[in-house]
């Protein structure tokens, strides 16, 4: 059933660092471990999307934040991250709402970063569908 939630809330590092992924799609097989039976391609037994509504990113201490998307590659170069938001300027205490509507299929992913460790809070709203 889909449903509107949190996707993930987190303190933010000086490295990109992957916040949320959305959930890949059923194995091939169900069955007890040592007989499986193989139901149907991965692409056909569930196709996985979430709809990320917004972007909560609250200051804890005057700092900058980043928050790039990434196709899941497996690798953790930052060079491969298209960026949504770089180097926003937050306050303290201050918070940012992104109203973003942006859909990701399948093990993308978003991920973040700030100048200070712990500096922003970033919470992620949407939702998981199949």
């Amino acid at each position: 059933m889909d449903s509107y939630k949190i996707l993930k809330q987190a303190l933010t590092t000086t490295s990109w660092v992957k916040l949320y992924s959305v959930p890949e799609a059923d194995s091939v097989s169900v069955g007890p471990g040592g007989t499986p039976v193989e139901v149907a391609p991965k692409a056909v037994s569930r196709k996985t999307q979430t709809l990320i509504t917004s972007i909560i990113a609250c200051g804890q201490a005057a700092d900058v934040y980043s928050i790039g998307l990434r196709p899941d590659s497996g690798s953790t170069d930052p060079t491969a991250i298209h960026l949504l938001v770089d180097e926003k300027t937050l306050s303290i205490n201050t918070t940012d709402v992104l109203s973003l509507g942006l859909t990701l299929g399948a093990a993308n992913s978003l991920w973040v970063k700030s100048g200070i460790n712990s500096a922003v809070s970033i919470t992620i709203m949407g939702i998981e569908t199949t």
